[in-house]
């Protein structure tokens, strides 16, 4: 795929509200349930995706009880090296990827309800 002012890109998945869900289950079966899938965050059934390259993870704030927000802000720095400071709380995941306690960035919105990052707590 080109892109205006970025080059040429390999696209691994697009998926988005607009396409079909019989196509977007086919998409997202192709790039594997363990990257990109549904599972629950706190009893909550979300849309999850996998980013190995993030070193924190990260939920949308609507799913974390004011019970969970630890007090503490977690320091996130952005791909156009912009550093932001993110509201930080533990929740419980059940993912492929990880299950239980998590620490995570809470933002309003994202393009994924949870995002897994590399975890190390």
């Amino acid at each position: 795929m080109d892109l205006p002012n970025c080059g040429r890109l390999t696209v691994v998945a697009a998926v988005n509200e607009r396409v079909e869900n019989h196509e977007r289950r086919k998409i997202l079966k192709e790039v594997g349930n363990n990257y990109i899938g549904n599972r629950e965050v706190s009893g909550h059934r979300v849309e999850f995706i996998r980013d190995t390259g993030a070193s924190i993870s990260i939920v949308t704030t609507d799913l974390v009880q004011q019970e969970q927000m630890t007090g503490w802000n977690i320091a996130g720095l952005l791909v156009d090296r912009c550093l932001k400071q993110y509201p930080e709380a533990v929740v419980l995941v059940n993912t492929p990827h990880y299950r239980g306690w998590l620490k995570v960035a809470c933002i309003d919105t994202a393009l994924y309800d949870l995002i897994i990052g590399k975890h190390t707590n």
